[in-house]
């Protein structure tokens, strides 16, 4: 069941987990959705806008890729680096980085966040002109819509995609 009627409307969900990823500068938090059979209404290539209130009550609000699978039941994830200020500010943007920090700093496990789905950032048009090779250059947090874009366009038979390579 395709979460919320409208993809113009801000929705609600939860902070659910906060996990470092490994020994790397990375921390995944996870957001559980109303209803365990919800799934995101996500286009591939299409960032999620979330918003909170910091402990001061001033709005923060960021843009995501995705780093669970776009079609996971009741809950996503997004992976974001930690570290110095400045180092977190170069690497997602300003207004990313004061979201990050009013996550790992302001939230707590079981606060409520608002989501809308963000702008789509892939048109991929394989049917009209068939793409067979694809390179893809990231860095950093770069890695994660990649990752997503390669599993929906790689099984054999969903596209016209023979080979990927990717730069990270």
């Amino acid at each position: 069941m395709t979460f919320g009627n409208g993809e113009d409307a801000w929705r609600a969900c939860i902070l659910s987990s906060k996990e470092s990823v490994g020994n790397s500068k990375y921390v995944r938090y996870t957001f559980g959705l109303p209803n365990k059979s919800n799934i995101l209404p996500l286009s591939l290539g299409q960032k999620l806008s979330l918003c909170c209130l910091d402990d001061d009550e001033n709005v923060a609000k960021g843009g995501f890729y995705l780093a669970s699978p776009r079609s996971a039941l009741g809950s996503f994830s997004i992976v974001v680096p930690r570290g110095a200020r400045e180092d977190v500010e170069f690497a997602i943007g300003t207004e990313n980085s004061n979201f990050v920090r009013v996550l790992e700093n302001d939230l707590k496990i079981g606060d409520e966040v608002a989501l809308l789905p963000g702008d789509q950032t892939l048109q991929y048009r394989g049917e009209f002109m068939p793409v067979t090779d694809i390179l893809y250059i990231g860095s950093g947090a770069g890695i994660v819509p990649i990752v997503d874009q390669v599993k929906s366009v790689i099984p054999s038979g969903i596209s016209s995609v023979k080979s990927v390579s990717i730069m990270w």
